[in-house]
């Protein structure tokens, strides 16, 4: 009797050992990049400065285009494009200019009064550009 309940303990401690490893929940830690400036309306903080439609995306050619308006709601129409880089020094953002619109000149967005991040560079196309 003893060494049938013996055989019945070492039966039940392998069958507990022995069972399936149970799977822990899949989670996801998907991380999503923050935006880094949305598309949209660009108004200035300095009165009379022309709005920017932003396209949302950076270092295209022509994803930004002023409007007449003033106040934020880029209404009218747009009087020319010009393009918006991103780029971490200002030599790498004249780099992209030139590659983007032949002229290799970009200057820093933010300074002149726009609530945009400090790596934002606007291409100087070396001449106005007519709206397309």
């Amino acid at each position: 009797m003893k060494h049938a309940a013996v055989l019945v303990g070492v039966v039940l401690l392998c069958a507990a050992a022995c069972a399936a490893p149970t799977n822990p929940p899949l989670t996801s830690t998907t991380t999503t990049a923050p935006m880094w400036l949305a598309g949209g309306c660009l108004d200035s903080t300095v009165g009379g400065r022309l709005d920017l439609r932003y396209t949302g995306t950076p270092n295209v050619r022509g994803n930004l285009r002023p409007h007449s308006s003033t106040d934020g709601t880029c209404s009218g129409p747009d009087i020319y494009y010009n393009t918006l880089v991103r780029a971490v020094e200002q030599a790498a953002a004249n780099s992209l200019c030139g590659t983007l619109e032949g002229y290799p000149l970009a200057h820093r967005l933010a300074p002149a009064a726009f609530d945009v991040p400090d790596d934002a560079y606007i291409c100087d196309t070396g001449s106005s550009n007519a709206s397309t």
